[in-house]
């Protein structure tokens, strides 16, 4: 449903030639007027039209038993936070921003239409993948740096696909490392489906690399970032657990409501701290408060990333203070990693026999070694430790 007749021609071609019937109506009261013809499997709706809009069509279709259930995609050049969530409200089912790409649009109408239809028997359960989780209470610590680099590290060592979700909700720049330009972030889906959506939805939510490794964006603005919930992000995590082998969580430094449960959901928790003062001592209260929730020391592995040239704590002084071991330590070499962001090229890329790329990939190497061991963790902290 588009006024525009050159934009309805545009998209039923792609659709036709993708095998799809369709319908064009110049308004929506045509695109009414035209159900007593029959009944369309899926609606795509223009917001700016006159007469009725977009969102009134939309409104109106949901009221209408007939077309209640029907998904209705809204295609529309108005890309604003209050326009997106309007149409949600309306009752839409995905929003999507002109100009588009073909690929795209059809790959999100094919998973709603495979929502739409009546469920099959489940499958059984295929084998599960790990979820670690990178963490720290002191900012720039290089959480993300680690997350990035660590996601193409995996991705390299298992000759598989790895996920890496952005979960700093309300700074979150995980995407620009690895030169992604995602064209749909982790708010939009959470607003439009909540807690409840196909495997295939969420797949059509992330930003592929050229490292083999897949994005799931954060909010663009941190006005959008209370958009995000606690059981979206939830499900989020458990559909990518049995999507991928490996999926990499960058969380901000804090322990909110969202970041306990992504805390909770992981098999394992990465601590990432600087070797000075500040970063011991906000270390120091994260493993305080990870020890009374019953995280077990198992699950949760230390890493002293060294952003500074001079370091005045030493592995040593780290470990007899935390009462626990450094797993790896990444040396200085900041102007490495000042191009590798601004190039969107991780280190362990660039620079693949630098010594921080060793210390990296030799990591991530230990963690999947331990892959086979994850199912005998406890996943709860208020049973025996997770």
């Amino acid at each position: 449903v588009d006024d525009t007749i050159s934009v309805g021609k545009l998209v039923a071609t792609h659709l036709e030639a993708a095998g799809y019937k369709t319908v064009i109506a110049l308004s929506g009261q045509e695109a009414l007027s035209k159900l007593s013809e029959g009944i369309p499997d899926l609606f795509i709706i223009d917001v700016m039209m006159p007469g009725m809009d977009g969102f009134q069509l939309t409104q109106a279709l949901r009221a209408d038993p007939r077309t209640a259930s029907k998904p209705i995609v809204i295609l529309t050049a108005r890309d604003r936070v209050e326009d997106k969530v309007k149409g949600f409200e309306a009752g839409a089912d995905d929003y999507v921003v002109k100009p588009f790409e073909a690929a795209e649009l059809l790959a999100r109408l094919r998973a709603l239409l495979a929502r739409a239809a009546p469920a099959a028997a489940p499958a059984s359960a295929g084998p599960q993948g790990v979820v670690h989780a990178i963490f720290g209470l002191r900012g720039g610590a290089g959480r993300s740096t680690l997350t990035a680099n660590l996601g193409v590290a995996l991705a390299g060592l298992s000759n598989a696909e790895v996920v890496v979700a952005d979960l700093a909700i309300e700074s979150g720049h995980l995407a620009l490392m690895l030169d992604a330009r995602p064209v749909h972030t982790l708010d939009e889906l959470v607003t439009r489906y909540g807690a409840s959506f196909e495997p295939d939805v969420l797949m059509a939510y992330l930003t592929p690399s050229r490292y083999n490794v897949k994005v799931l964006a954060a909010p663009l603005t941190p006005a959008s970032a209370p958009l995000v919930t606690v059981d979206g992000v939830r499900a989020v995590i458990e559909t990518l657990r049995h999507r991928f082998r490996y999926t990499v969580l960058d969380l901000a430094p804090t322990f909110s409501d969202l970041n306990l449960a992504v805390l909770e959901a992981a098999d394992y928790i990465t601590v990432v701290m600087t070797p000075e003062m500040a970063g011991l001592k906000a270390t120091t209260s994260a493993f305080e408060i990870l020890d009374s929730l019953g995280y077990s020391q198992e699950s949760i592995f230390l890493v002293v990333n060294t952003v500074f040239a001079a370091r005045p704590l030493s592995n040593d002084d780290i470990a007899g203070a935390l009462s626990r071991p450094v797993s790896a330590t990444i040396p200085y070499e900041k102007l490495a990693f000042v191009d590798a962001i601004n190039r969107g090229v991780p280190i362990v890329r660039s620079v693949p026999r630098s010594p921080s790329s060793r210390a990296i990939l030799a990591y991530a190497s230990d963690l999947a070694q331990r892959q086979g061991s994850r199912a005998a963790m406890a996943k709860s902290p208020l049973s025996a430790g997770k």
